[in-house]
């Protein structure tokens, strides 16, 4: 957790960041810490029994909350995060088909100063992760999201770590008449 946060430090997360999303929260040991660290999260899982084994392990933890859920709820949580963590590589948390979808909620979960640290298989070669449809999927759902990415770490055991910045906040031009 601390490599997690120095680095989304470092990639400009804002000093005023206060909530954190964790998709595949698992048991809540992320959730929790990111809470300590940011003020609250909130972990998601769509394991119910993982999120018992949480609600069980942090029950007096009042800056975390944490619930049942997948894409469909991820959906519903749009802009909403100043920091989005997912290890999309550790549990079968969305199926290929629906990792263009899962990807694309993330984005859009964060608040425009937002970050998310999406975490991608690295298994197989360099030239298949890139031409791969699972890699293609989070392109395009960073795409849909308007995001941009910010950094990519080297393989870090199963994974690549991919940095990504929420939509731009909308500006809006106001037009002054000429003195």
């Amino acid at each position: 957790m601390g490599v997690l946060l120095a680095r989304a430090t470092l990639i400009g997360l804002p000093e005023n960041a206060s909530r954190a999303l964790v998709f595949g929260c698992g048991s809540g040991h992320t959730t929790v810490a990111l809470a300590d660290h940011l003020g609250s999260a909130f972990g998601i899982d769509p394991s119910a029994e993982l999120v018992s084994c949480a609600e069980l392990a942090y029950p007096s933890h009042s800056h975390c909350a944490f619930a049942v859920g997948g894409v469909d709820e991820l959906e519903a949580l749009a802009g909403r995060f100043d920091l989005v963590h997912a290890d999309l590589s550790r549990r079968q948390l969305v199926s290929r088909a629906d990792t263009q979808r899962a990807v694309s909620a993330l984005v859009s979960a964060l608040t425009p100063s937002g970050l998310a640290a999406i975490g991608v298989s690295a298994r197989g070669s360099r030239q298949r992760r890139g031409g791969s449809p699972r890699w293609s999927a989070v392109s395009e759902g960073i795409a849909a999201a308007e995001g941009r990415v910010t950094w990519v770490s080297g393989r870090e055991g199963d994974a690549i770590w991919i940095f990504v910045r929420g939509r731009a906040a909308q500006t809006q031009l106001r037009l002054v008449p000429a003195v």
